[in-house]
């Protein structure tokens, strides 16, 4: 038989990629995908890692895997402080807590959270290896098939999970330890408007769920597994299509309609409003004046403004918008001056990322920083886009500087997405140290390649010379006066085109701006960057702004083993 293969997945979460293929094969060819051309509207097709083995670049109003959707398609901004996400017809917001409207352009005050089918809140993960406590109050709008509560072991739905669901009427209580799944049934059916108080708890194999004070239904696991191996977020009214498969033995994707109240997870009751780590949609549901509901913690005092407005006044030590920040050496003492942000280390004390041009403990020394500078692994420094603006395809961009650290990891060099973007899949240039060893990534839309300088790590405090240069769809790699590493991109496409800022030793929101593909900044003493065939930058006069940035030779400022 004849086809195409892309991937094989082995065991739940280890996917190997056939591509490139390999050097023994036999009869195996790379996949003509785009023979047929499936793109339509004049859209140009291109072989890609995805499921349908090929990706359409769309002309200008025209979206959707085959451009056959007639609409808008996203761009920076488009959403405002939210993400923006192309559908049929154009493209959807998914806004924030706090935020609504068309495009995230309104503000609102959220008491009691309200959830729509494509609304969630997300929360962190629970320690529920032997164990799980949930207690929640909620009110459904409608009692049509969706999820409240869903947790699983990996975003592709494979593996152990957890969940609670609204399935015909009833609620369903379900969790898989890897020996097969428990499926735990209400008694009574739920009802449109009502308040309900819900329990689910689970002791290894063990497990009831409860409605009200009706007699708990119980529920056993089959097989031998005991520890649920929980990793994703908690998902509260949904998931984020974006990022999670909800496992298929769940039996449904839709999200809650309705409102919950409370949440009480591991014997601990959650700020709702405070506490999320991620959302998208969330409205408000309560009809009560905002003070009725005791908004402020930590005996704050609230304060009715009306229509819906209201501030808490807190004890003091006590900040955030509903006093759930507890009192610490930042908020307390305000150490950090001339604009330095305030960030807390353990036992009671802090750290002060001071803006650039200022160092010293509390930021209280004036520090000039032109061609050379050290970056603390907690800081960066910004420089305009304008200084890599991508004209051309055919014109060679080059990134050159001399570094000294003793980091093994970290991002040296990075141009992608704005601050407010996710910038898994889009067009980025990316330096980074990897394992003491120089990588150079980057993204055309043809999928991402990957350079390795490997003959040997720069980690060693010693100063080194990095020279990078991109020329379309290839790279090389140079360290000192060394041999060069040679990569290319595939694909057909040459320019990039990325729209935010250029970073150096790290970035303001690292982890979404890189899409996950870096954590953390690197410690190091930086001289004599040059970003095209420009002289050695003066950070002082041509940076947008700088974080925890100092003089390479001063004593504080440096390198320090990790």
């Amino acid at each position: 038989s004849a086809g195409c293969i892309s991937r094989v997945l082995f065991s739940p979460g280890v996917v190997e990629d056939l591509n490139p293929i390999g050097s023994n094969s036999y009869g195996v060819t790379t996949c003509e995908t785009c023979a047929q051309n499936p793109c339509l509207n004049g859209g140009l097709c291109q072989e890609a890692h995805s499921a349908e083995g090929y990706a359409c670049i769309c002309p200008s109003g025209y979206s959707g895997t085959n451009c056959q959707e007639l609409g808008e398609v996203c761009y920076a901004g488009a959403c405002g402080g939210g993400r923006c996400v192309q559908s049929q017809g154009g493209y959807e917001c998914m806004c924030p807590f706090g935020k609504t409207g068309k495009r995230c352009e309104k503000e609102i005050n959220i008491l009691e959270p309200a959830f729509s089918e494509d609304a969630f809140a997300a929360y962190p993960t629970p320690k529920a290896v032997a164990k799980l406590d949930v207690e929640m109050r909620l009110k459904p709008e409608t009692i049509d098939d969706s999820i409240l509560i869903y947790c699983a072991q990996a975003n592709d739905g494979e593996g152990d999970f957890t969940s609670l669901a609204i399935r015909d009427k009833h609620l369903e209580f379900m969790f898989d330890a890897g020996s097969g799944p428990a499926v735990i049934r209400s008694e009574r059916e739920i009802r449109v408007g009502e308040w309900i108080n819900v329990t689910m708890w689970r002791d290894a194999q063990k497990a009831h769920l409860k409605i009200n004070e009706d007699k708990p239904v119980h529920g056993r696991s089959p097989g031998s597994a005991r520890g649920l191996n929980l990793q994703t977020p908690f998902y509260l009214g949904g998931t984020d299509p974006q990022r999670i498969r909800v496992n298929r033995i769940v039996g449904v994707k839709r999200g809650f309609k309705g409102c919950v109240s409370s949440l009480k997870l591991q014997n601990r009751k959650l700020n709702l409003l405070a506490e999320h780590t991620d959302s998208a949609n969330v409205e408000d549901c309560s009809s009560a004046a905002p003070c009725q509901r005791d908004p402020c913690g930590r005996n704050g005092v609230c304060t009715d403004f009306g229509d819906g407005q209201f501030s808490c006044t807190c004890e003091t030590g006590f900040t955030g918008k509903l006093c759930e920040n507890e009192p610490t050496a930042c908020n307390t003492r305000k150490p950090c001056k001339n604009g330095g942000k305030c960030r807390e280390s353990p036992g009671n004390e802090y750290e002060c990322l001071c803006l650039m041009g200022y160092g010293g403990k509390d930021c209280e020394k004036t520090v000039t920083v032109e061609t050379e500078a050290y970056i603390a692994k907690s800081g960066y420094i910004e420089l305009p886009r304008s200084m890599l603006p991508h004209h051309s395809e055919d014109l060679p961009e080059k990134v050159a500087f001399k570094i000294t650290t003793t980091d093994r990891n970290g991002l040296l060099f990075f141009h992608g997405p704005p601050e407010t973007m996710d910038g898994a899949g889009m067009d980025h240039f990316t330096i980074a140290l990897v394992d003491g060893y120089v990588t150079v990534s980057y993204e055309l839309g043809n999928g991402p390649a990957s350079i390795k300088w490997d003959k040997y790590p720069i980690s060693d405090g010693v100063q080194h010379r990095v020279l990078v240069v991109r020329t379309g769809k290839t790279a090389t790699v140079q360290v000192d006066e060394s041999n060069v590493a040679y990569g290319e991109a595939g694909g057909i496409l040459r320019r990039l085109n990325a729209a935010g800022n250029i970073y150096i030793g790290g970035a303001p929101a690292l982890r979404r701006m890189t899409g996950g593909a870096h954590s953390v900044g690197l410690s190091a003493c930086i001289k004599e960057l040059q970003i095209g065939e420009t002289k050695p930058v003066n950070f002082a006069k041509m940076a947008v702004q700088g974080i925890a940035v100092g003089k390479c030779d001063d004593e504080m400022w440096q390198p320090r083993a990790n």
